[in-house]
């Protein structure tokens, strides 16, 4: 009898610990499906105050954005639940036709998932649907006629940062007409950025009241009556400085950009330095030196200046140095030393030597090496860099004293000039056949 009642003890137990596992099972799905849908809520808080905090930049209401913003559909929600999906594709297709969470939303992203947004898929939609978000590494194809017979009701329009240049432009002209007041950002691109000004002119910019695209994308073209900001970015956020060369005309309006922008003004090779001077005029076709304002700067958005803005005549002779140089198009084949003509004569006179940033110092290129769109490049008399290599390694960037900055030393930039190039003892560059003593990286070999 007592064997019985522990056996039957015994088994009790076993399903009570069984029933214990199981709801604590359930308990630990229901957890983490709530902290899922928590973490969606709370990500999509930070979009949205990331939305309304770069509208009102652009002078958007913020108070007409929290009104908008309240009639998302992925408040709570899973982002898919706002479109219809072609389920008989490989890649994710949106198709004509929205569900009824996103027939009655204000504010719409489509998710980066998303590789095609069909014809007519916003035909559907309510009539007080304003904000359509890319998000962020997403870069869908458009078909024409999102809006179909419905009237396009959009007043902000973000691009993401990974547009391709022909989707965002399919999508600017499906559009038709952009209602009036209108906010357009597009934070960056991918692929060819080459468009023609004639490309930029299919498309009615009438009703447009703020533009920011990437600075690389704007080259004197019409943007109607909109107040028309290009975006620049340092590529290499660790080091906090960067080169750049656009091919239209930037200005610092308020004196308020993430970024300060310098020319190269002077080379002292007693001194070692190189003196930069910094300009609130970004000039078409230069090459400029950036620096971040702040360590958590994250791009500078610059008004374009267009042809109605000129630059001081301070920056005019700032820009007359030219020892930075910039290209647009890039360079395949860099050249290690060029032959300049210094006298205006037509006839080059002086070698000078090419040298380009990288992980924040300028190197000596090398023949044959290549340069990305939309960089510059410091060049200096080769005679300067030999004396400097003769006597020492390094190269300062003597920036102005009043330009404080956390993210670099406003005085001691370092340029890293160490290569394995040898001189002779009057700093002229020798070879490896040379014999007798060199200098390599400022110290002296018996060869």
């Amino acid at each position: 009898m007592t064997l019985t009642i522990i056996v039957i003890l015994a088994v009790a137990v076993v399903l009570l610990i069984a029933a214990l596992a199981i709801l604590m099972g359930l308990f630990w799905r229901k957890n983490r499906e709530l902290k899922q849908k928590n973490d969606a809520i709370i990500r999509e808080m930070y979009r949205s105050q990331n939305i309304i905090e770069r509208a009102v930049k652009h002078g958007v209401s913020r108070a007409a954005l929290f009104s908008l913003l309240l009639g998302v559909c992925i408040v709570g929600k899973a982002q898919e639940e706002c479109f219809e999906y072609d389920e008989d594709t490989d890649a994710k297709t949106i198709i004509t036709g929205l569900t009824e969470n996103g027939k009655t939303a204000t504010s719409l992203t489509i998710p980066s998932s998303v590789t095609t947004v069909n014809a007519n898929a916003f035909e559907e939609a309510s009539s007080s649907l304003s904000s359509l978000t890319i998000d962020n590494g997403g870069n869908p194809t458009f078909q024409s006629e999102l809006f179909g017979e419905n009237s396009n009701t959009l007043t902000y329009i973000d691009m993401g940062n990974n547009m391709s240049v022909s989707n965002m432009m399919t999508l600017f002209k499906s559009l038709g007409t952009f209602k009036e007041g209108t906010t357009i950002v597009a934070d960056g691109f991918s692929g060819e950025k080459d468009v023609s000004n004639d490309t930029w002119k299919e498309v009615t910019w009438t009703n447009v009241a703020y533009i920011t695209l990437p600075a690389e994308l704007i080259a004197e073209q019409t943007f109607g009556e909109a107040e028309v900001f290009g975006r620049f970015r340092i590529s290499n956020a660790t080091t906090g400085v960067g080169t750049t060369c656009v091919q239209a005309n930037f200005y610092d309006k308020d004196d308020g950009s993430q970024y300060l922008f310098y020319v190269a003004t002077e080379v002292n090779s007693g001194d070692k330095e190189i003196k930069v001077e910094r300009v609130r005029y970004i000039k078409s076709g230069e090459g400029i030196l950036m620096k971040y304002r702040e360590e958590t700067a994250s791009y500078a958005d610059l008004n374009y200046a267009g042809t109605g803005i000129s630059p001081s005549s301070e920056d005019t002779n700032r820009y007359n140095a030219k020892l930075f140089k910039g290209t647009i198009d890039g360079i395949t084949s860099f050249p290690a030393t060029e032959m300049i003509d210094t006298n205006s004569d037509g006839t080059p006179d002086t070698e000078y030597s090419n040298l380009v940033l990288s992980q924040g110092a300028f190197h000596p290129v090398n023949d044959g090496g290549s340069l990305p769109a939309n960089r510059a490049y410091l060049q200096i008399p080769t005679a300067t860099l030999n004396t400097i290599l003769a006597t020492g390694s390094k190269l300062s960037i003597a920036f102005p004293d009043d330009d404080e900055t956390t993210a670099i030393d406003p005085r001691t930039s370092t340029l890293d000039l160490r290569s394995s190039d040898m001189y002779n003892l009057a700093g002229q560059r020798v070879g490896d056949s040379y014999k007798g003593i060199v200098i390599v990286n400022g110290k002296k070999i018996i060869k």
